[in-house]
């Protein structure tokens, strides 16, 4: 706990790496995940406050929709120049298609490359992002979703067996669900949600 006043500009900074002059305010080592109380009171005890927690290490990660082509980006440094590489390697060419664009800020689903009518994204491809400090890689897989049963409220599709998959969120007017799952050995999947 510390208790300090602003300045003329009305900024202020606390130093937690020191112990301050009260009983309460010892070191203390602000780590992500740390949450973090602030509040300002007025001469009668009435106050404003904020409350929240510092970020966890960021981890920039893609997601690839080959039904749609589109590669997305999340958790990247905002202003980041994002290089799109996709491989196929079944062909000699390598890359087989390139782009780049700025990233935007994070969970924005903006932050993703149309490649709608440039490019189809098929399983066995490669996806490479790269910021020039961190990349990730994605082979793309046989993932489909094959059928909806309102009725039974069921959703089921096909991928490699054994792997986990997530389907969802799945929303109406009562909440949201998802579930994650397996394949099973013949490479078919079944999410249900039954009375969401």
């Amino acid at each position: 706990m510390r208790f300090v006043s602003a300045d003329p500009s009305g900024h202020w900074s606390v130093i937690f790496s020191v112990a301050g002059p009260a009983p309460k305010e010892g070191i203390f080592d602000i780590v992500p995940g740390t949450s973090i109380w602030n509040a300002q009171s007025d001469n009668d005890g009435d106050c404003i406050s904020d409350y929240f927690t510092v970020p966890e290490a960021v981890n920039p990660f893609i997601i690839v929709q080959p039904n749609e082509d589109r590669v997305f980006g999340f958790d990247w440094p905002v202003g980041a120049l994002l290089e799109l590489e996709i491989d196929d390697p079944a062909t000699p060419q390598s890359p087989d298609y390139t782009a780049s664009q700025i990233f935007i800020e994070s969970d924005d689903w903006r932050n993703g490359f149309e490649l709608g009518g440039l490019f189809d994204i098929q399983p066995g491809h490669l996806v490479t992002v790269n910021d020039g400090t961190t990349v990730r890689q994605h082979t793309v897989t046989h993932l489909a979703v094959t059928n909806i049963d309102v009725d039974a409220d069921t959703v089921s599709g096909t991928g490699y067996p054994g792997a986990m998959i997530h389907v969802g969120t799945v929303c109406d007017n009562t909440g949201c669900a998802s579930r994650n799952i397996n394949v099973d050995e013949n490479g078919i999947w079944i999410a249900d949600f039954p009375s969401l």
